[in-house]
């Protein structure tokens, strides 16, 4: 079973903390420069003429409409990110809704930044179940970029085309689902060898499509190519250092299904040991580094988990009618129910809960039910740290 390391998504992280903190220092830079401009109005409108003083005003309003969204979306654009890394989606979705609502009411310029809070927006729409609204959202970010030809061959470009692919394929529009995802491998493909651990993400696409069609070796192959590109050195910065975290946990989930679906027992135990260790890296409170930090549990993944995906892990489990696979099952269950709780319209939930209530059932523990529909059904991470997942 081949295990991608780790460290080029640490290497990923370090990059982008860099990038943060030079966006930080030229946000305060041109914060000062709007100061300036400011403070140069008020002191023309004391003591200078009519004319320095429009000059003043001219000078003051050019900067003001020339960065207004740079001021206004790399603050939030930095808070959201913190608060979806933190599983905060809701808090999140609401910082972002009402911000980008509030500024084109006011009819400034729509540059880039605020292009990255609406990315920012749609990512939180795949992660909470409304994929009908991102589809529109990414449609319309696609639509902006393609204006320039340089962006239309971009590595963000295929963020938000295989994005697009996302929301087509959990909404099974699978013919759409495959176009876009396709568009979004030829990009990252055409682009330089140091941006090619980005195919991963098509390529998941395009695995999950085989997989929804029957065809598991065709499957398996695109997810160990994903694999591979994950295992790069270089990550392209144009995507969330956590999103390959979350990809890597769900390559190790569909080669999971497909293992169990080929009848492929001691692989797909392999598998699932893999997994028990990425549901660890996000919700385990036992896995924080106290020195670096690096290795600090983050909550959820940013465009949350495929409960489809689980849900069909979990009744091929179930199937097994082996100890060992209900243990399994059961554990895995307690955790994406976890995650679950939070969007409990999310339309993939309900599969979930159905399954969940076949678990009991199985086990006899009818009593259960009520509370787990109800969502007060008390979770403890203990089976998963406990080893109840793994091998």
């Amino acid at each position: 079973m081949t295990e991608p390391t780790d460290y080029p998504v640490l290497a990923g992280r370090q990059k982008q903390d860099r990038q943060w903190i030079l966006s930080a220092v030229f946000w305060v830079y041109t914060l000062f420069c709007c100061l300036v401009a400011g403070s140069a109005v008020f002191y023309s409108a004391l003591n200078g003429s009519v004319f320095s003083f429009a000059a003043s005003c001219f000078l003051l309003f050019a900067c003001i409409y020339a960065f207004s969204g740079y001021l206004v979306f790399v603050p939030i654009v930095y808070l959201s990110a913190q608060k979806m890394r933190k599983g905060e989606l809701v808090e999140a979705e609401r910082m972002l809704k009402t911000t980008t609502e509030f500024y084109r009411k006011l009819k400034f310029r729509l540059d880039w930044s605020y292009t990255s809070a609406v990315s920012n927006l749609a990512v939180i729409k795949l992660s909470t179940g409304q994929f009908a609204e991102a589809e529109l959202i990414y449609g319309d970010l696609i639509k902006a970029i393609s204006k320039d030809k340089r962006l239309a061959k971009s590595s963000l470009a295929a963020v938000y085309v295989n994005n697009l692919s996302f929301a087509h394929l959990r909404q099974m529009e699978l013919n759409e689902a495959h176009e876009a995802a396709q568009k979004a491998l030829e990009i990252w493909t055409a682009l330089p060898v140091k941006e090619s651990a980005g195919q991963a993400f098509p390529l998941v696409n395009l695995a999950e499509i085989d997989i929804a069609f029957g065809d598991y070796p065709a499957a398996r192959e695109k997810l160990q190519k994903a694999l591979d590109a994950l295992a790069q050195q270089k990550l392209p910065a144009a995507i969330m250092k956590e999103s390959y975290c979350s990809l890597e946990l769900h390559i190790r989930l569909h080669m999971a299904i497909v293992a169990l679906e080929l009848g492929e027992n001691e692989q797909a135990f392999k598998w699932l040991s893999a997994l028990r260790e990425s549901l660890l890296f996000f919700a385990g409170p036992s896995l924080a580094d106290s020195n670096s930090g690096l290795f600090r549990p983050l909550g959820r993944p940013p465009a949350g988990y495929s409960f489809a995906a689980f849900t069909r892990l979990i009744e091929l489990l179930l199937k097994q009618e082996s100890a060992e696979s209900t243990k399994m099952a059961g554990a895995i269950l307690e955790v994406v129910y976890d995650a679950a709780r939070d969007f409990p319209t999310h339309p993939h939930v309900k599969g979930l809960l159905a399954v969940f209530e076949h678990y009991l059932l199985s086990q006899g523990r009818e009593d259960e039910i009520d509370d787990m529909r109800n969502w007060v059904r008390p979770v403890s991470m203990l089976l998963l740290e406990q080893g109840g997942v793994g091998v």
